[in-house]
């Protein structure tokens, strides 16, 4: 009767072990940046903020909402972004890809002023400034440690199922608990991984590495651009932005 189990036993074995490595090689490549010493006394500003919390499509949220919340950009519920002064130059990179974004005719609908402005050449020199100061994950690394973290869970999924399959079907006294045994180890083992990355990498941020992490808890949200920096749209205090803002698609 052990041959039979054999493989699956092998299979959630190789399975769990290589998902705790692939969740091993996330976290320590996620802590390799800068000494905490050389970023001390730095302060987020709104930009940076949104990026290590939510990606570019933060920052365009952030940036429409501050257009908007100036009275520069008129963003209707329809899910069209009107310029309201086309004349008035804007008074940074992201704001200017905004306004640029919605084009000469000066409206557009919001989901691709958003989009383009996520694109824009001004977010993307954002993200290497940070990721030069070892504050933003590479995408290599955003998917490794998502990446990881799902295929741990499926696994330990998978183990689970086949220790319920061994109580169901497994009668004999002695054969029984050598075989829970068996499937206990991985999976315990994989869920001590996975208190510990949950511990360490809480939570499991997509785009700040744990030196990030500590700025953006220092980093206080003192407006309603600072909610929004940090939760997102849905954290707006103005329920016609997030009606607005809703309307385009969120994409990660």
């Amino acid at each position: 009767m052990l041959w039979l189990w054999s493989l699956p036993l092998a299979l959630a074995w190789i399975a769990t072990a290589s998902a705790c490595f692939r969740l091993c090689a996330a976290a320590v490549a996620a802590s390799r940046s800068v000494p905490e010493e050389a970023v001390r006394g730095r302060a987020l500003t709104l930009p940076e903020a949104a990026y290590l919390s939510g990606g570019p499509h933060r920052v365009a949220d952030l940036a429409l909402a501050s257009l908007a919340g100036r009275g520069r950009l008129l963003l209707a519920h329809t899910g069209w972004a009107t310029v309201v002064v086309p004349e008035d130059p804007a008074d940074d990179d992201v704001a200017r890809a905004a306004l640029t974004a919605v084009g000469a005719g000066g409206q557009a609908h919001t989901p691709v002023v958003r989009s383009l402005t996520a694109a824009s050449p001004a977010v993307a020199a954002l993200a290497d400034r940070l990721l030069a100061e070892g504050l933003a994950l590479p995408s290599h690394g955003r998917a490794g440690a998502f990446g990881a973290v799902r295929s741990l869970r499926r696994a330990l999924a998978g183990t689970f199922l086949l220790g319920l399959a061994v109580e169901l079907l497994v009668h004999d006294p002695e054969q029984a608990p050598l075989l829970l045994g068996w499937v206990a180890l991985p999976f315990f083992a994989g869920l001590f991984a996975l208190g510990t990355a949950r511990f360490e990498m809480f939570p499991y941020t997509r785009w700040a590495t744990p030196l990030g992490e500590r700025l953006l808890e220092d980093f206080t949200a003192r407006d309603d651009l600072g909610a929004i920096a940090l939760r997102g749209v849905a954290a707006a205090g103005d329920p016609a932005l997030r009606t607005a803002l809703a309307a385009a698609p969120k994409v990660h």
